[in-house]
């Protein structure tokens, strides 16, 4: 808030054949007369880096700093059945310090193992946020450096049902913000602790993303076995207009809006997958879409998902995340399974609470294709190219289709398909979304 608000230029690594799981933000502090600095970047895409565009020779001083966002390790089903498999992403944010990048802290993202050993510092924290509880209700409250981390980890699936991606609620109870006056967007202890692990980056990270991102971008010339139809997550897409309307403010020289909602509820469209008020009465205004229903099968008592009634992509096989600090002993329980019209892919095959799927040509779905794991997986082992074996060793299924506006559900990913539409699909049976089964230099 010190400055015009922040750009944050995203790369994603790659390789010839895939690109990976890895990604890398330039953020930019735009500083000096706010309402000119917004115009510049009304400027058409083919402008921006022309003389007098904003990324026309930028200065390294605007470079606040470098953060990367990487998968650094991934265990298939085989191996995670009650979960439908198990990735780790690892957040790092580095500054300039006039001759090197080195390492800063993460924004608004706790210590946890720190904090936890020094119980005067864990109590300044708790002062503090008491006293700036406004700006977190807000979402523009910044935590001093001391209190932060230099390192941190999001894990998939299951977002904030796993301890990891929730740092906050590692070191305090609801109880301890009972004192927090209700305000906009939080009225009780328990949504005030959410929305912390909302502000951090392993919470944020996994609120609609796309198992730890928020922007991958297109697929032009990928093929159909290997690509995205959506480049961005759902948040992405349901908060440009507040970010749209934020410039606008900023070009016409009005304030605009500092506050912003949750990440995991951006919009109000209310649509197929979006999250959804429970008892919790700070989300009574999460509703969902004529013809859908909040449905809490993933046993958070507060949060549900927007799902129509047991057609394809719903869950046919919900369970209950018993969650530790460690994420590889969470454990997920079976709670009662859930018949499908047709078929229920398994969560022990890789689809996270399992998915209602049928043939091509089921109603509202899209024709697919899901891999025959275990010719698939001999075919890998074999060091045949990733896509071959998709191709080889892949069934068609009738799949929940999805586009812009109609996203997939949590831990699942918007696929193209050689119709060129987009199914919904586990992220991880994308090449372009594990770590693994990429060649390695000989």
């Amino acid at each position: 808030r010190e400055s015009c608000g922040e750009t944050r230029l995203i790369y994603r690594l790659g390789h010839a054949q895939s690109r990976l799981p890895f990604t890398v933000a330039l953020e930019l502090r735009n500083r000096g007369d706010c309402a000119v600095e917004a115009r510049r970047w009304q400027r058409p895409a083919s402008e921006l880096t022309g003389e007098g565009g904003p990324l026309h020779q930028p200065a390294r001083q605007q470079l606040v700093q470098l953060a990367i966002n990487v998968q650094a390790g991934r265990w298939p089903s085989a191996v995670r059945p009650d979960l439908g498999g198990h990735a780790e992403y690892l957040l790092r944010a580095f500054r300039w310090d006039g001759t090197a990048y080195v390492p800063r802290p993460l924004e608004n993202t706790p210590d946890v193992a720190r904090l936890k050993r020094d119980r005067e510092l864990l109590e300044e924290l708790s002062t503090w946020l008491h006293a700036h509880a406004d700006e977190v209700d807000q979402g523009f409250a910044v935590i001093p450096e001391r209190f932060l981390a230099e390192v941190a980890t999001s894990v998939t699936p299951r977002g904030f049902a796993r301890l990891a991606n929730r740092p906050f609620t590692q070191l305090f109870v609801p109880a301890r913000f009972a004192d927090v006056a209700p305000a906009r967007f939080t009225r009780t202890p328990e949504a005030f602790l959410r929305r912390l692990d909302d502000l951090s980056c392993s919470g944020c990270h996994q609120a609609r993303a796309v198992a730890g991102f928020h922007q991958l971008g297109l697929d032009d010339d990928a093929p159909a076995a290997n690509a995205l139809a959506i480049g961005h997550s759902p948040h992405v897409h349901d908060d440009l207009p507040r970010r749209a309307a934020y410039v606008e403010a900023l070009a016409s020289g009005h304030a605009p809006e500092d506050a912003r909602p949750f990440a995991e509820h951006s919009g109000e469209r209310g649509e197929y997958g979006a999250h959804c008020g429970l008892a919790d009465p700070s989300f009574a205004g999460w509703t969902c879409a004529p013809g859908l229903h909040c449905d809490g099968f993933e046993g958070d008592p507060a949060v549900g998902v927007c799902l129509g009634d047991r057609g394809v992509g719903d869950p046919c096989e919900p369970s209950r995340v018993q969650p530790d600090a460690d994420p590889h002993r969470d454990r997920a329980r079976l709670e009662s399974a859930r018949v499908c019209p047709e078929v229920c892919e398994a969560t022990r095959v890789g689809f996270p609470s399992g998915m209602c799927a049928g043939g091509c040509g089921a109603p509202g779905s899209t024709c697919g294709a899901i891999a025959v794991l275990t010719p698939f997986n001999e075919c890998l082992a074999r060091g045949q190219p990733f896509v071959d074996c998709a191709t080889q060793h892949s069934r068609p299924a009738g799949l929940r289709g999805c586009d812009l506006d109609h996203p997939c559900r949590d831990d699942y990913l918007c696929a193209r398909t050689g119709s060129g539409k987009g199914a919904c699909l586990p992220p991880y049976f994308v090449l372009q979304m594990r770590v693994d089964g990429h060649p390695t230099p000989r």
